[in-house]
């Protein structure tokens, strides 16, 4: 979120950001501390519906790389301690899509 922007635009690419897009979340995610959260997770669209749903990989562990490996965004949970329900409407950040890509 951080570094690859910065390392881009030292080498002269143009300025892009990642693609967000709204998605249901298919679990409840509790969060207590006051910081911005990036948590690995995945969004496919729902057989019945078509609509986006995303749900969060169970270990968030900095160390455990195979979850970013499956994960194809971040879900992006805002400043403050908060609890989201299942059914919520959340924030995803694409990465498996390319900086720039408008959805």
């Amino acid at each position: 979120m951080l570094a690859r922007p910065a390392i881009r635009k030292m080498r002269g690419f143009a300025e892009g950001t990642r693609p967000v897009q709204q998605a249901i979340l298919t679990h409840g995610v509790k969060k207590r501390q006051d910081r911005r959260f990036f948590d690995r997770a995945t969004v496919l669209r729902g057989p019945e519906t078509g609509e986006l749903l995303v749900t969060e990989a169970k270990t968030q562990n900095s160390a455990l790389l195979g979850t970013m490996q499956r994960a194809n965004c971040l879900l992006r949970i805002d400043e403050g301690p908060c609890e989201l329900k299942a059914g919520d409407v959340v924030d995803v950040v694409r990465v498996d899509l390319p900086e720039g890509t408008v959805l």
